[in-house]
């Protein structure tokens, strides 16, 4: 797992400074979602929002722009979690938004029955080990009656490691 984060920490470090995670596109209004999973997820209006394997949190943050009453991002790489609190501060949303550094399958007690809609986008499922586990642990932050968004893209890429 050491390997893996180093190889997100440093991914982190990049992302935000190219095309694909455009940090200033965003900044000037832009959102990351795209139109299949804000459909999925229905209604965030007003909803407290967590997201799973945030990376940077420009997706994260785009559910504020379309209605989320706060957004809390999860991400096991610190550096992408810092590099969130950034994006959140620049753009605004340091008041709505929280970004913990946390493995998904491993999240901080605090956090459990405190979120509306959970959700996980693209390239997520191939890097846990123990997909039940992280259901488990995505059912776990939701209150009764609250909804997990799953919108993921596969098969994925090979994986040879474990890397939950």
């Amino acid at each position: 797992m050491n390997v893996n984060r180093a190889w997100w920490d440093e991914r982190a470090g990049l992302h935000g400074k190219d095309r694909v995670y455009d940090t200033a596109g965003f900044l000037a209004g832009n959102s990351r979602l795209r139109q299949l999973e804000v459909e999925v997820a229905g209604d965030v209006h007003g909803q407290d929002v967590v997201h799973l394997q945030c990376h940077t949190g420009m997706d994260t943050l785009s559910w504020l722009r379309v209605g989320a009453g706060t957004v809390t991002g999860i991400d096991f790489s610190d550096v992408a979690a810092e590099q969130a609190r950034q994006t959140a501060a620049a753009a605004g949303y340091a008041d709505r938004a929280w970004f913990v550094q946390a493995g998904a399958v491993a999240v901080p007690v605090a956090l459990q029955d405190r979120f509306d809609v959970c959700v996980a986008t693209y390239g997520v499922l191939e890097w846990i080990g123990d997909v039940a586990a992280w259901m488990r642990s995505a059912a776990g932050l939701l209150r009764r009656g609250a909804r997990l968004v799953v919108v993921e893209r596969l098969p994925g890429r090979a994986r040879s490691h474990d890397y939950s």
